[in-house]
């Protein structure tokens, strides 16, 4: 009896772990694609990685469905048995997560933001792709 008390404590303790490490994977997420621009100005390897990622988060919001992450990250709150949704019985950081991932705003208007700003990058690496392949050929 007091081994399957310890050991329901041990598994929701795991899946209410498991699902604040997808909390701060999808927070980094969140923060690479608005950050890298800063990082990918003078790295053309990180730029490519960085419309990748957009692309992928612009997909889901464009009608490939919910995002695997949150989806993810629901089902672990489930089984750890935790409310999910706004942080809720969760620690300061990953409320403060929440608040970065997770906008109260609606989705036609996240799906435009996240539109604009894959395409302002896309058409800046483009730029700087091809400044760069004229100054690799002007002798």
């Amino acid at each position: 009896m007091v081994a399957k008390c310890i050991i329901g404590v041990v598994t929701t303790a795991l899946w209410g772990s498991l699902a604040r490490l997808i909390v701060i994977l999808h927070a980094a997420v969140v923060i690479f694609n608005l950050a890298a621009p800063f990082w990918a100005w003078r790295r053309p390897r990180l730029r490519v990685l960085h419309l990748i990622t957009l692309g992928v988060v612009l997909a889901f919001a464009l009608g490939m469905g919910r995002c695997p992450l949150t989806s993810v990250e629901d089902a672990c709150w489930q089984r750890s048995g935790i409310q999910s949704g706004q942080g809720a019985g969760k620690g300061f950081i990953v409320r403060a997560l929440y608040s970065v991932v997770f906008w109260e705003t609606p989705e036609i208007v996240v799906d435009v933001l996240t539109a604009a700003w894959f395409l302002l990058w896309a058409a800046v690496y483009l730029g700087l792709w091809r400044r760069e392949g004229r100054a690799r050929r002007a002798p």
